[in-house]
């Protein structure tokens, strides 16, 4: 409410009009942004920006071959003033905000001193040794002394992981330099790529922590709850560890000739075992926090994976040299990372994940279409078996336990695309007309087989495909130039027509009644033409063409006025038991 106007008192002068002005309106948020900028603080990442840029310039402009210990002592000792900030603030002034930017902050400090004496490592192996290992040591009393000092519970299943991610960060360039480096290039560039997959496990040994769940960290000694403690500082030695693998491309690549090349022999494919393991622990999490939103992102992230593993072959000079070696070597990483990401999908359907089934199935028929020298999904490819046979082997267990009409079609149908690829030497139209005919059987025998509702549902389109079978018959002999195709043609109908009166007494099953009737029809039209052109001997071949054509509308014709007055319904109902309801 706004305050009103105070009226003037006895012998008191009038006030000015400006002051009534300013006493009714109501008063503005003085200092927005001063409050602001107190209550979160920025400063800290400001300054954590500026030693960066300044350490940055100084490991360019200075040559630290010389003496790296003057950089090396800035950086550790602006590391220690955070530390013992933090320390203070938290232990005497009890302010968990600020405290919460350091411990954040700390990471990108630990990855920046890691990744600082990489070209001293190169020229003088045991200084640039001795560097990494302080690095390394000083990182990691850092850490404890914090979580000792302020009495943080963390338990072993997290310490341990962080651990060995931060020997990983400083330790690891120590590995590629000892051996053969330079000398051995083969092996040095292996030995970069192999960092993901160290990093990948290292995040795997989350697992026993996730499983293990919130309950683990009640009573932590902050303010701060699951996920947000220790999750967050997991999330930024993860971006660390992302941050070194590509580091080691740039400083130790022996196949980058060029000092301008920002890339070296790094490429996307190089993160997919990181992403994997993400996978891994979001999906994880989702199971034993019962959250749809995490199984979801950690179902769709192999996906991403895949997408990343797609490599050309005409890239930069350093990364198509070792592409074509990790190729000879291994195999192209688009077919590695679909393998995984099938083993990974195959663990959550063992596990009964909520759409884990359609994506297994997926990367399965993804499988199909590449072999281990496909870099990119084209749209010409050779058919690989293999995942045929596993797509047929599951969706025969499956069927076991639920929906057994659908994932027996689908095993069918693995069953027709491997008889397909067998039948390669065969001409083209040949193989497509038994694969139809292959096909139509296939969904008649589920469709009979079955009495679910997915079998129930595509009884109808059987029928269907049954009657335009029947009615293209008679044009099949003409196509394929087989002698009596008349004669052929008359046996296929007529087959159609009694299978199809056959399987609907068989099921009761109105839909192929119907499509029994309409076979009949068509049998009944084509022996009509047949022996008007035996008789007639083809004097006027357009003209009974045209008619024939005409005949073949009427009885379309015909068909639909008998459905409308049900006399197809009256028919069945007549000359069946009670019949079982199509949906």
């Amino acid at each position: 409410m706004s305050n009103p106007v105070r009226a003037p008192l006895d012998g008191e002068p009038p006030a000015p009009i400006d002051q009534e002005v300013a006493e009714s309106e109501p008063a503005p948020q003085r200092n927005f942004w001063l409050k602001l900028l107190y209550s979160q603080n920025p400063f800290y990442l400001l300054s954590v920006c500026f030693v960066l840029h300044g350490t940055s310039y100084w490991f360019q402009q200075g040559d630290l071959s010389q003496n790296p210990w003057p950089l090396m002592a800035v950086i550790i000792g602006y590391i220690l003033m955070l530390a013992a900030t933090a320390f203070v603030l938290v232990r005497y002034g009890n302010v968990w905000d600020d405290a919460r930017s350091i411990f954040l902050l700390l990471p990108v400090m630990f990855v920046e001193l890691a990744l600082t004496f990489d070209d001293i490592l190169i020229s003088d192996k045991a200084l640039g040794t001795t560097l990494l290992f302080a690095g390394f040591a000083v990182s990691s009393i850092v850490i404890e002394g914090l979580l000792i000092g302020l009495r943080m519970k963390m338990p072993a299943a997290y310490r341990i992981p962080i651990h060995v991610m931060l020997a990983l960060l400083f330790l690891y360039p120590v590995f590629v330099v000892s051996g053969g480096f330079p000398e051995n290039d083969e092996v040095v560039a292996w030995k970069i790529y192999w960092f993901a997959s160290l990093a990948a496990f290292a995040l795997l040994a989350l697992i026993p922590a996730i499983r293990r769940g919130p309950s683990i960290l009640q009573n932590n000694g902050t303010p701060w709850t699951w996920p947000l403690y220790p999750w967050s500082l997991m999330t930024f030695l993860g971006i660390g560890l992302a941050a070194r693998s590509y580091a080691l491309s740039l400083s130790f690549d022996p196949f980058s000739t060029d000092p301008n090349n920002l890339q070296g022999t790094f490429d996307w494919y190089f993160m997919a075992p990181i992403v994997i393991a993400l996978a891994v622990l979001i999906l994880e999490a989702g199971i034993v926090r019962q959250r749809s939103s995490l199984r979801f992102i950690g179902m769709l992230l192999p996906i991403a994976a895949i997408y990343m593993s797609q490599t050309n072959a005409f890239g930069p000079s350093a990364q198509t040299s070792f592409l074509a070696m990790f190729m000879n070597e291994v195999g192209s990483p688009l077919h590695g990372s679909l393998i995984a990401a099938a083993i990974f999908y195959c663990v959550a359907l063992a596990r009964r994940v909520q759409s884990s089934e359609e994506f297994t199935m997926a990367v399965l028929w993804a499988l199909c279409c590449v072999n281990p020298q496909t870099q990119q999904f084209t749209r010409h490819f050779e058919l690989t078996t293999w995942p045929l046979f596993a797509i047929f082997t599951i969706q025969l267990i499956a069927a076991w336990h639920s929906k057994p009409s659908i994932r027996a079609l689908r095993a069918l149908f693995c069953v027709l695309v491997l008889a397909w690829s067998f039948s390669s030497n065969w001409p083209v139209i040949n193989r497509t007309y038994v694969f139809s005919y292959a096909l139509i059987a296939t969904l008649l025998f589920v469709s009979v087989a079955f009495r679910d509702d997915f079998a129930r549902r595509i009884r109808g389109v059987v029928s269907v495909l049954l009657v335009a079978s029947c009615c293209c018959e008679p044009f099949v002999g003409y196509v394929f130039e087989i002698h009596n195709s008349w004669l052929t043609g008359f046996l296929h109908q007529t087959q159609l027509a009694v299978l199809s009166i056959i399987c609907a007494y068989g099921i009761r099953s109105m839909a192929y009644f119907r499509g029994g009737i309409y076979c009949t029809g068509a049998l009944l039209l084509n022996a009509t033409v047949q022996y008007t052109l035996f008789v007639i001997a083809a004097r006027n071949a357009y003209a009974l063409g045209v008619i024939s054509i005409g005949f073949a509308w009427f009885m379309l014709a015909a068909g639909i006025s008998a459905a409308k007055a049900r006399w197809i319904q009256r028919l069945w109902a007549l000359i069946s038991l009670p019949r079982q309801p199509d949906v």
